[in-house]
């Protein structure tokens, strides 16, 4: 059994909550289930040494590694989960694959319109 760290009551942050509208694109496809993979999978996948660039305040060759990652499409992947495997538990292994894909610059650029305190925020792109 793994201890549980307790914590005073008065230093946990408050939760709020509110309703918002999300818009959910889902994309269909006439490819195969294997076609379809092959093809998410050949998108370029977000490079973590660009990561250290920004730790290190190089921002030229952030927006240069960016630009050049996401190519002419404007989109790389940056996670790849297969929930599918997760499935034999309590079934059977099927294909399930949830792909985060995006462009990093459009929620910097959101984000930049509340730079003087900005919060969390769900962003798409």
């Amino acid at each position: 059994m793994f201890p549980v760290a307790r914590s005073d009551p008065k230093s946990l942050p408050k939760p709020s909550l509110s309703t918002i509208s999300v818009e959910h694109i889902r994309i269909d496809s006439i490819k195969s289930y294997a076609d379809t993979r092959a093809t998410l999978e050949g998108l370029p996948h977000f490079d973590d040494r660009i990561r250290t660039l920004l730790q290190y305040g190089d921002i030229d060759k952030v927006r240069s590694a960016l630009q050049k990652i996401q190519g002419d499409a404007g989109l790389v992947s940056f996670s790849v989960a297969t929930h599918g495997d997760w499935l034999q538990i309590v079934s059977s292994k099927r294909n399930v694959v949830q792909y985060v894909i995006g462009n990093v610059l459009i929620p910097t650029q959101m984000t930049r319109t509340n730079s003087t305190r900005p919060s969390m925020r769900l962003f798409a792109s």
